[in-house]
């Protein structure tokens, strides 16, 4: 095999045994075709970047949509599972795809605060992984299915849209450092 790509994972695994982390760059990093300098330690520029969904930064919403996503953890320290596994896979060149839902059935202003404290502090502690939003979507034959939630952005309020524009922003920073980034296409003079 010359090139793989992670897919899905869960961040608690890699608070957990941050050691399997360790040992699965060892073998993986060299094998995958992404690069991102810009924030890869690796002599490359290789990353892992597996899809995580993290949904949200809210302990309240993470109870209510995800109860089982921290296992082995309490729920309760859902924002720190995450932080401590983020910067786990960071020392190790993972940078991960990690999705959020916003607009969730009962989401209010507060569990809002709470997604953008994390994103915020991830900005601080220099982490990084693309952050990818979604409106809320009921998934047919789920226990979400029937529940109502934000449907069209015209409906998402104001810190609702600070998280979109946030984890857009945080995302878009590294890519215009990249290669395929707008001075990639830049036309010299004709």
């Amino acid at each position: 095999m010359e090139n793989h790509l992670l897919s899905h994972s869960t961040m608690a695994p890699a608070v957990v045994d941050p050691k399997l982390i360790e040992d699965l760059s060892a073998v993986l990093l060299d094998k995958s075709p992404v690069k991102l300098p810009s924030v890869s330690a690796h002599r490359e520029g290789r990353i892992l970047s597996p899809l995580i969904g993290m949904e949200t930064g809210s302990v309240n919403m993470a109870r209510k949509i995800m109860p089982g996503k921290r296992v082995p953890f309490p729920i309760e320290e859902w924002p720190s599972v995450l932080m401590q596994g983020l910067t786990i896979l960071n020392r190790n060149n993972w940078f991960p795809v990690m999705t959020l839902m916003i607009g969730n059935p009962g989401e209010t202003d507060d569990d809002c605060r709470a997604t953008l404290d994390f994103l915020y502090e991830v900005e601080r502690r220099g982490l990084f992984a693309f952050f990818v939003p979604s409106i809320f979507t009921p998934l047919e034959d789920t226990r979400m299915g029937k529940k109502q939630g934000v449907s069209e952005s015209r409906e998402m309020t104001s810190l609702q849209w600070q998280i979109m524009l946030k984890c857009w922003k945080m995302s878009v920073k590294q890519a215009l450092r990249s290669w395929w980034g707008p001075s990639a296409w830049r036309v010299g003079p004709c």
